[in-house]
This record gives structure tokens, C-alpha cells and sequence, in this order.
């Protein structure tokens, strides 16, 4: 186009009117098209496209808010926790996803934990990980030794970016969720 623009600089008044009735058409076509393409897009893409998953939440008596995920088929409670970089599990419920799935070691971290004490933790992979029903596939999971909390962190709330928490009724959205293929398949 640029090549073209050049070429009428240098051409006499009579070519430049032929030219220029070409470029007109050629640009009309291409800003059809341009349209028409746009059209499709915003059409297929748009359907395509999954709504946010709204996920109930329970508030505790002491101001935090739990939900239920699904870590290879087995549903536990997770505290949600905007603090925590990683999912993390304590070892009843690792124990319990370890026995219906293959998990795989990757990692040793050391994390600083809330009191600000620094603790050597084992990061696993999991093979999937679903937040009510929105599926967010592999994911990372540090496993706490002892009991405590299992916390719903950054790791897996980043990959359904963007997010928003609702305080009344408490709900947790989630937008960047694939379906659930159990689900997908009985609807």
C-alpha cells in the first residue's frame, strides 16, 4: 500500500485519477472484508467465549471465606487466600488426592508463612484442579506438613484471572474456566 501511495506521487494528474479509482475500490474491498471478518470473529469468538463461574463462598465467624475444590476428584474446603502464592493442602487431604491420582514431585521451596517464619515445603503437581465447576487443569499444590488449612491461592486464582469477590451474597467469580468434561458431557 505504501509502494502505491509512492507510485501517485510521481504520476501525471490523468494516471493518478485511474490509480486512485482502483485504490478506492481495492480499499473499499479490503474494509468489506475487514468487516465481514470482524463480524465472524466477534460472532464465533463470542460464543465461545465462557461466562464467569460464580462460586458460593462461606464466611467464617472470623472474616474468611471458604469454598469447595476438586484436587484429582477429591473435594475438599478451601480457605480462599489472596496472601498464599500457591494452592496449598495439608497432608490428610494430599494423602487423599495422592491415592486417586498419579501426582508428581517437582520442588522443594522454602515459604515464608504468615507468622513470618520460613518453612521448607514439597510442591507437587497434580493432574487436575477445579475450583466448584470451573476447571483450571494441572496445577502446583505445596503440602503442609501437619494439619492446617488448605488455601486457595494465587497459583490457581491467576490462571482464572481476571477474578472478583462478592461479599453479599459471599461468592468468588471466576472468568478464564474451562468446562468440566463430566459436566459438559451430561448437559
Amino acid at each position: 500500500m505504501l509502494a502505491r501511495c509512492l507510485q501517485l506521487q510521481s504520476m501525471s494528474p490523468k494516471s493518478t485519477t485511474r490509480l486512485s479509482h482502483s485504490a478506492s475500490r481495492l480499499l473499499s474491498s479490503y474494509a468489506f472484508c475487514l468487516a465481514l471478518c470482524g463480524f465472524f470473529a466477534v460472532s464465533f469468538s463470542g460464543s465461545a467465549l465462557a461466562q464467569p463461574e460464580s462460586i458460593p463462598m462461606r464466611a467464617s465467624t472470623s472474616g474468611t471465606y471458604y469454598l469447595s475444590a476438586t484436587a484429582a476428584g477429591h473435594s475438599a474446603d478451601f480457605m480462599l487466600d489472596t496472601g498464599a502464592g500457591l494452592v496449598t493442602v495439608n497432608e490428610k487431604t494430599f494423602a487423599a488426592i495422592k491415592k486417586r491420582s498419579g501426582v508428581s514431585h517437582v520442588r522443594q521451596i522454602g515459604a515464608r508463612l504468615a507468622n513470618n517464619k520460613i518453612k521448607l515445603i514439597e510442591v507437587y503437581q497434580v493432574d487436575q484442579f477445579a475450583v466448584g465447576n470451573c476447571e483450571l487443569g494441572p496445577l502446583e499444590v505445596a503440602v503442609m506438613q501437619g494439619g492446617g488449612r488448605n488455601l486457595l491461592g494465587l497459583s490457581a486464582l491467576g490462571l482464572a484471572a481476571p477474578i472478583s469477590i462478592q461479599l453479599t451474597p459471599p461468592s468468588l467469580s471466576l472468568s478464564n474456566c474451562k468446562a468440566i468434561e463430566g459436566l459438559a458431557a451430561s448437559i
